[in-house]
């Protein structure tokens, strides 16, 4: 478990260290996950970087001090900005639809690839890695964890929500009112 504690400034990690194109991650899959534990006091961001073309970079930064979602153009590159709403003090499993929040929320290009991503604040961050299915992202999420979907799980951002939304299903009574998130019981 990697622990973060400190302000925005001072607490930070960013993979790769410097974030250039030519030290790029160029990780390919749209969905980015994380499991985290955001502390009740103090400030959790993290920033994700990408490239829709060689040329082309934006940055998205998600934040629990962040109060409404803007885009603005900084140094040349498009910077959107989201509001991160998480429980303190639980372990929750996030997944950012990242190249769908660029093209569906902000009428951006969509994202190629992951360039960089940096994490500032407190938080205690259990796992972190990239996946290209929605499905798969969405149920794998460890027992007992809480699932959040940013931007909100529904279309036009999330395709499988359309197909979910089809059939009928049970929810996890415990989990009702989480960003109407549709959670598969058991089976196969």
């Amino acid at each position: 478990i990697l622990s973060l504690d400190g302000d925005l400034t001072s607490s930070r990690i960013q993979i790769p260290k410097e974030d250039r194109p030519v030290s790029s991650l160029q990780l390919h899959q749209p969905l980015l996950i994380m499991q985290l534990l955001v502390p009740s006091s103090g400030q959790f961001l993290v920033e994700i970087t990408c490239s829709s073309s060689p040329m082309s970079r934006m940055k998205l930064s998600a934040g629990t001090f962040i109060s409404k979602a803007d885009v603005v153009d900084a140094k040349g590159m498009a910077h959107c900005k989201v509001p991160l709403t998480v429980p303190r003090n639980t372990w929750v499993q996030i997944v950012f639809h990242v190249s769908g929040i660029f093209s569906h929320l902000f009428n951006l290009p969509a994202a190629r690839w992951i360039d960089c991503i940096t994490i500032a604040g407190s938080c205690k961050l259990r796992k972190m890695c990239c996946c290209a299915d929605e499905a798969l992202a969405i149920s794998s999420k460890p027992g007992g964890m809480i699932l959040f979907a940013v931007p909100a799980y529904g279309p036009p951002v999330w395709e499988t929500s359309v197909r979910e939304r089809n059939q009928p299903q049970e929810e996890d009574p415990s989990l009702a009112g989480h960003r109407g998130l549709p959670i598969k019981q058991g089976g196969a």
